[in-house]
């Protein structure tokens, strides 16, 4: 069911396994699981969307896989079947909003990358204005708006702090 807590219980477990592996590493987590954790709100970003249920509902499945070496430490992960709701992208039902990811580019990034992107006023896409819900204070206090592209541009990214702005 929507807001059952699955996406919440999928990052208590993944903490937990991280931390069990980080007693036989001196108390430290591996940087395999540091960026193993820090996907998580990446993928809710390109993946959660407002729907009238819950504000930050997953619209999307993922199956990790996750590898350990024999002190317990993880030694790596994988993601796949990402189903995204596609149907979404073009439409949302009245105060609904898009995916998050749009809304966070479009409220959050600052000069120069704004204009190298051509993103404007979040109105001028139908994408992001037409269901009447661009802000949703819920999710802007939760988050703030571009936290996600600090964890992306981070020394512990999951992507190459060079290949953020390109």
């Amino acid at each position: 069911e929507s807001g059952a807590g699955k996406t919440e219980s999928t990052k208590m477990i993944l903490d937990f396994l991280s931390a069990m592996g980080a007693r036989n590493n001196n108390g430290e987590k591996s940087l395999i699981s540091s960026r193993i954790l820090s996907s998580s709100p990446i993928l809710e970003a390109f993946g959660n969307a407002k729907t009238v249920y819950n504000h930050n509902s997953s619209r999307f499945g993922k199956f990790i896989q996750l590898f350990f070496a024999e002190d317990g430490n993880i030694t790596g992960g994988n993601i796949s079947h990402y189903l995204l709701e596609k149907n979404r992208t073009v439409g949302q039902n009245p105060s609904e909003r898009n995916y998050h990811i749009f809304y966070q580019l479009l409220l959050g990034v600052q000069e120069p990358l704004r204009s190298k992107l051509g993103l404007t006023d979040p109105k001028d896409f139908r994408y992001v204005s037409e269901a009447g819900c661009i802000r949703d204070p819920n999710l802007e206090k939760k988050r703030g708006s571009m936290k996600d592209k600090k964890i992306m541009s981070g020394n512990d990214a999951p992507i190459p702090p060079e290949q953020v702005s390109s």
